[in-house]
């Protein structure tokens, strides 16, 4: 299905438990499934090395937001 540049999010394509569902479905139910949690995704997070991953994720387990 596409080329590494494919989308998912442009060209529409969610799944949830394996079917095919509109955006909004998949956002109800992703909403559902994690009581309404928010946060920031690891990968829109800024690392200068694995040293700052690690103390970040023990900072974040031992609830030093």
């Amino acid at each position: 299905m596409g080329g590494d540049d494919w989308d998912p999010y442009e060209h529409g394509q969610w799944i949830w438990n394996g079917s095919a569902v509109f955006e909004e479905d998949y956002m109800n139910s992703l909403m559902e499934a994690t009581g309404d949690m928010e946060g920031s995704a690891l990968s829109e997070m800024e690392w200068e090395d694995s040293e700052g991953i690690l103390e970040e994720l023990q900072s974040l387990i031992d609830g030093n937001l």
